[in-house]
């Protein structure tokens, strides 16, 4: 990933900006001390602490903004607009938790520098840790599904999921614990990420066409010859409707009530209501071509769609 020029100039200004004169002349103080008053290791020792902590502040000050810009640039690098929008949402956190690590990092070294024994410090840390995930478990499982969102891309803001019947709708925000979508009934629901992961999710963003199967019964008097033209009649038929890419039309089986064909085609526009005006129009060209050879339809006749 090539680093852009304008990125160098914005971190070399985040430094000057961040830097601290004063800070690097108590760094420097212990050094100048130290050379007009020679011959006292103790007060040396101290010295050499103290501009060491100071230096370390320094240090801190500069690698936090610096840290921010290359979390913003690593996330937020991407020309895609719908990943864009999920990794805004993540940006903030995640550059929080990377400047929160270097701060502690800068910490150990301090107390390290100081003698305090920073073994049992980080054994105390780590027992604490636990406890703390052991606390707020649900709102690490949020925050984890939604890294997962992030890294899978399973759907992004503006992609239509269906869940359950009742739990469908349009990717309004997806946030660091929970994620709203836009029922089709006007509400918003507001679903755990962990929770929402752990469901079968139907994304329907990327649907290119969508598939009908229809089903229909000509009654059992009607002639031979009839039921032999009439897939080539509806084939035609069929065939002629826009936006409808016809698969086949089969005499499937002989039942009690009459002779059941199956017709299945795609309509290459992903339009749901486009779907639904083309289903209706195949099944008044099938009733049409029935009607232009004699014959009649026997019922319950179906219908069904599989997208």
């Amino acid at each position: 990933m090539p680093i852009p020029i304008s990125l160098f100039h914005e971190a070399l200004g985040a430094v000057l900006q961040a830097t601290r004169w004063w800070l690097l002349l108590l760094f420097l103080l212990p050094w100048g001390i130290a050379a007009l008053w020679p011959g006292h290791p103790t007060w040396e020792i101290w010295l050499f602490r103290e501009g060491l902590i100071v230096g370390l502040v320094q240090v801190g000050l500069w690698g936090t903004p610096l840290l921010r810009l290359l979390v913003r640039h690593l996330m937020l690098s991407t020309e895609d607009e719908t990943r864009l929008r999920t990794l805004r949402t993540l940006w903030g956190p995640t550059s929080w938790v990377v400047i929160g690590v270097w701060w502690s990092a800068l910490l150990l070294i301090a107390l390290d520098a100081l003698g305090v024994n920073t073994t049992a410090f980080i054994t105390g840390l780590g027992v604490g840790g636990v406890i703390m995930a052991l606390a707020v478990q649900k709102m690490l499982e949020d925050v984890l599904a939604t890294l997962s969102i992030m890294l899978d891309q399973p759907f992004a803001v503006g992609d239509y999921i269906v869940l359950t019947t009742d739990q469908q709708g349009t990717v309004a925000h997806i946030g660091l614990r929970s994620t709203q979508i836009h029922h089709l009934n006007g509400e918003m629901l507001i679903i755990s990420n962990s929770d929402l992961l752990k469901s079968r999710i139907r994304n329907f963003q990327h649907l290119q066409e969508r598939r009908a199967v229809l089903s229909c019964v000509v009654a059992p008097q009607t002639a031979p010859e009839i039921l032999a033209q009439l897939p080539q009649a509806w084939t035609e038929a069929l065939s002629a409707l826009s936006d409808v890419r016809l698969e086949r039309v089969h005499l499937k089986r002989a039942q009690p009530n009459g002779y059941e064909y199956e017709m299945v085609f795609f309509v290459t526009v992903p339009d749901y209501a486009v779907f639904m005006d083309r289903q209706q129009a195949a099944w008044l060209a099938i009733v049409t071509v029935c009607q232009a050879h004699g014959a009649s339809l026997a019922f319950p006749a179906q219908g069904a769609a599989t997208v």
